[in-house]
């Protein structure tokens, strides 16, 4: 993104979906959890999400959708990588109603990646009932409906 608005006037460049994150909250004083502890926990899963979860997930497509011939094997391992991150957050949000305790940016992370790419799991989101609890309610948030509506139809 570039903000032509930025420190002393001068615009300011910035690349990478949590450092966006990052810069986004830090300027608008917005979505950043006040506490340190809640805030370390809001980084942990949005960068769980950036490392872990979304990129088994862009391997699991790329193998099952755009390689029709890629071996069982692959895509299973990759379906394994993908379980371990989703298990994670079902855990999280077995005691927690957002994954930092109050809605943040992490939440705003993980849900477009767990309410999107969750679905071509081999059953879904059907084995994390926290996680299909969490994406039902963050999705009634009405910036979020605005914004999942900016995505082009899934299928």
């Amino acid at each position: 993104i570039v903000d032509h608005d930025g420190a002393g006037g001068k615009p300011v460049t910035v690349f990478e979906t949590l450092a966006i994150a990052a810069y986004c909250c830090d300027k608008s004083g917005k979505m950043m959890p006040g506490d340190a502890a809640a805030r370390a926990s809001a980084w942990e899963w949005a960068a769980a999400c950036a490392t872990n979860l979304a990129p088994a997930l862009s391997f699991q497509f790329q193998l099952a959708r755009a390689v029709p011939d890629s071996s069982g094997p692959a895509i299973e391992y990759i379906v394994g990588q993908a379980d371990r991150p989703f298990k994670a957050i079902d855990l999280r949000l077995s005691d927690a109603e957002y994954l930092a305790g109050e809605y943040c940016f992490a939440d705003v992370q993980v849900y477009p990646v767990a309410a999107t790419s969750g679905m071509r799991m081999p059953d879904g989101l059907a084995p994390y009932p926290n996680i299909r609890r969490w994406c039902n309610a963050v999705a009634l948030r009405p910036a979020v409906v605005r914004g999942m509506n900016v995505m082009p139809p899934l299928g």
